[in-house]
């Protein structure tokens, strides 16, 4: 005699599992660190430029550089105006445009330097968000 019983398969103690993937590595969780407001200057002043750069590492740089120029800038127009025949008071003018020359090359060769260090800066940033 064959019944509903029968037709039906036997039950089993193991509850039933659904099919399990292949274990694959476990996700990686990158920690968001909130960048503060000085930061985010920051990264806006080295994407966009035209605005101040307030890193105080950089600031350094950029003081010794000018510090430099302005020293050997006075040097070379001392030398330029002792070769001329200057004395004196010409000595010191030769020296004051020296310096002063010295001070606007040395500053803005820095600043160009720091402006693509700060280019570098930023495309790394970049990089890391993607």
């Amino acid at each position: 005699m064959h019944g509903p019983a029968q037709d039906q398969p036997a039950p089993t103690d193991a509850p039933a599992t659904p099919a399990q993937a292949p274990p694959s590595a476990a996700p990686t969780i990158k920690p968001t660190i909130e960048p503060d407001g000085f930061e985010v200057y920051n990264r806006v002043a080295e994407t966009v430029g035209l605005v101040p750069n307030l890193r105080l590492k950089d600031n350094l740089v950029q003081l010794g550089a000018v510090v430099v120029g302005v020293i050997l800038g006075a040097g070379a127009g001392a030398a330029f105006a002792r070769s001329r025949g200057g004395a004196g008071s010409e000595l010191l003018i030769g020296a004051g445009a020296g310096a002063l020359l010295g001070f606007i090359v040395f500053g803005v060769l820095s600043g160009v330097v720091l402006m693509v260090v700060g280019w570098v800066r930023a495309l790394k940033g970049w990089r890391k968000q993607k």
